[in-house]
């Protein structure tokens, strides 16, 4: 397993442009109508960071590695033999490789909603994030955000609920491994893997 951060103020026009020749025209042509710069950046940055990494472990070249989306949009990268996933927040996008199904998400810093809190977590949840709400709230939404890419159900499909786990940073549950990091600028960032799997190494 390999996790690596990128900070889109290191992107460029050349690598943004990179990027979209490397997309799929479906989701260029995507890329291309978002009206909001930064988002079409992180777009752009994601696609660059998964190509290299899949590129650095499969060795097969960045612009020949084929990515395509399932039918619960989660994405793939047959003829690697690699899984991966890539979330972002803020100027921070990262992308996680595995070899077994795998996601990862990451938030900046954001204020508590309470009224979030009550339609996605349970009653152990809640009663875990009341005791330090804002950070909290972050470790578990990205933990029910990386198991929903894992399998491809997203947050509001899979409902899963935690329990006395939520207290560790490392933890199975589920049929997976889940792990909690402290990314750049205090983002929180959780992984979550198929089984058991090691520590991430890699990580820059």
């Amino acid at each position: 397993m390999h996790v690596r951060y990128l900070n889109i103020g290191n992107m460029t026009s050349e690598s943004e442009l990179a990027a979209l020749e490397m997309m799929s025209p479906e989701k260029r042509a995507r890329v291309l109508r978002m009206a909001n710069a930064p988002a079409r950046m992180r777009s752009c940055a994601g696609e660059l960071l998964a190509r290299d990494m899949l590129s650095q472990i499969s060795g097969i070249r960045a612009e020949d590695i084929t990515i395509t989306v399932n039918a619960q949009g989660k994405p793939q990268a047959p003829g690697t033999g690699l899984e991966f996933s890539v979330s972002h927040s803020g100027n921070w996008v990262v992308c996680i490789t595995a070899a077994v199904p795998v996601g990862i998400d990451t938030e900046l810093p954001r204020p508590f909603n309470a009224h979030v809190a009550q339609r996605v977590c349970g009653p152990f949840e809640l009663s875990y994030i009341s005791k330090d709400p804002q950070p909290r709230f972050l470790r578990i939404w990205t933990l029910k955000e990386a198991y929903g890419k894992m399998t491809g159900s997203g947050i509001f499909i899979n409902r899963v609920i935690f329990g006395d786990e939520c207290h560790n940073a490392e933890f199975s549950a589920f049929g997976a491994r889940f792990y909690t990091l402290s990314g750049p600028d205090k983002n929180t960032t959780s992984i979550c893997l198929l089984d058991n799997s090691a520590l991430p190494n890699g990580r820059t």
